[in-house]
């Protein structure tokens, strides 16, 4: 239902596409008919979500899509196979990229979503972790109606890590404004 909820936040020269772990279900489009279609025709598939972001990026993205702001929406338990972290990370990073992850917490979170979070944080996308489907649905709502609804607009991200060693701020293209520090 989140993917759903996002397609009412698009205009008409906004395009969104449509992959299961198990491959691209539709390409590209603004045509909302097409996309629900799709959607609703989404399954369980490959439980590794770096395959799967390396065959968005590598099948989803045409020449349409150069200049314009490119984002991948990961809703993942966070299993994964390890040996391609970089190689996915590269792949979103090449193209210019932000991988949006929403982590469902199925698998080891410690060991799993370390790489989740390295993925969103070197992609300059961000990281959420939750068990309740309505507070991811939620989260994507919000994320759609920035992205849509603020194009062009300074738009304003916070994210959440377990450990602040994994933001490189040194290195970043855009380092935050401020990072806050919880005393937990």
């Amino acid at each position: 239902q989140a993917a759903r909820n996002i397609l009412e936040y698009m205009g008409p020269n906004d395009r969104f596409g449509v992959a299961s772990l198990g491959g691209i279900m539709q390409k590209l489009t603004n045509d909302k008919q097409v996309l629900t279609a799709a959607i609703n025709r989404t399954g369980s598939g490959s439980s590794d979500y770096l395959d799967g972001i390396l065959r968005v990026v590598n099948n989803m993205f045409d020449e349409a899509s150069e200049g314009r702001d490119k984002y991948i929406l990961l809703l993942a338990d966070g299993e994964c196979e390890l040996s391609r972290l970089e190689s996915a990370i590269a792949a979103a990073c090449d193209n210019n990229v932000r991988v949006i992850v929403f982590q469902m917490n199925g698998g080891n979170i410690y060991y799993y979503g370390y790489a989740m979070q390295e993925v969103a944080v070197r992609t300059k996308g961000y990281w959420m972790l939750s068990i309740d489907p309505n507070e991811i649905a939620s989260a994507m709502t919000r994320f759609a109606d920035e992205v849509y609804n603020n194009a062009g607009n300074d738009v304003v991200f916070t994210t959440t890590v377990t450990d602040k060693s994994y933001l490189d701020t040194a290195n970043m293209a855009v380092a935050p404004d401020a990072v806050t520090e919880n005393a937990d």
